[in-house]
């Protein structure tokens, strides 16, 4: 073997290291709540799932959110723990050894509970993204109307500002687990939202917003007895981004008022890892508002 032979070896030995150095062996366990809908199976995977969500939230952090509110639904843990696939700051690579998912209990309402665990090694997701400023505003097109408090029929606006260029979408899911799309606009050709750097930004006002083609404005609504907590994912990035594929506007049957866009919460959990694995230039930042009923 010559000399540069032997060199070559010692390299592709050495990228292997390299790259099992960057990963760290997790093992997670989460018991599992499953809806009344679900099959065994699909409890099981989703039991899985989140167990995996479990150990890489308590090794790598999670995404820290703004303006948190002290009062959550307590019947929506499960619906809490999916949503947490778009908020954990690393990433399942392999499992080491099997997953385990079993059959622990069965409660008075037939609800099945399962114990999952998980063994495996995953890795951090590293970016070097811009921080931006997001407010949601409510009644007011200015930062004053700063509000995380809406009653049913309040105007919603949204104030975004970069310090670079680049694209920016917003989703709101609400405690029906449905994912609304509220940027890129709905007439958007190619599914992307540009804005420049430095420009403050009042989504969905009319006179911040000339895109927006909506007469009425955004207005809050709660579907929920008496209040309800929605999250609102905002994600910037420097480079170009495509939404994921979403369903058309439907009517709510009232008042003339129509849900934006909506795809379901599995789909765009995966679409959210996906992005922001592969885009080190994508930041995130997730608002958590409150809608009562009046």
């Amino acid at each position: 073997m010559t000399m540069t032979k032997r060199l070559r070896l010692m390299l592709a030995l050495l990228l292997p290291l390299a790259a099992i150095a960057q990963t760290t062996e997790l093992r997670g366990e989460f018991t599992y709540y499953a809806d009344p809908g679900q099959t065994i199976k699909e409890a099981k995977a989703a039991a899985i799932e989140n167990a995996r969500i479990a150990a890489l939230g308590k090794e790598f952090g999670t995404l820290i959110t703004q303006d948190v509110l002290s009062q959550e639904s307590t019947d929506r843990d499960g619906y809490f723990m999916q949503l947490s696939t778009a908020e954990v700051k690393g990433e399942w690579v392999k499992d080491l050894t099997p997953p385990e998912a079993k059959v622990v209990d069965t409660s008075d309402e037939n609800i099945i509970v399962i114990q999952a665990r998980v063994h495996g090694i995953a890795r951090p997701l590293k970016n070097e993204a811009a921080e931006f400023d997001v407010l949601t505003l409510r009644n007011g097109t200015t930062r004053r109307y700063q509000s995380t408090d809406f009653v049913e029929g309040d105007k919603f606006y949204l104030y975004f500002k970069s310090p670079a260029d680049g694209y920016v979408a917003a989703y709101l899911i609400d405690e029906q687990r449905q994912v609304l799309c509220l940027l890129p606009h709905e007439n958007s050709t190619n599914g992307q939202q540009r804005v420049e750097h430095g420009k403050e930004y009042v989504f969905f006002s009319e006179q911040h917003d000339p895109e927006f083609n909506y007469q009425d404005g955004m207005q809050v609504y709660c579907s929920g007895e008496h209040q309800e907590i929605n999250r609102i994912y905002v994600i910037f990035s420097t480079k170009p981004f495509v939404k994921p594929v979403d369903n058309a506007t439907k009517s709510l049957g009232f008042d003339d008022l129509l849900l934006p866009r909506s795809l379901a919460l599995g789909d765009f959990s995966r679409w959210m890892g996906k992005v922001y694995g592969r885009d080190k230039n994508m930041s995130r930042k997730v608002l958590r508002i409150s809608i009562k009923k009046k």
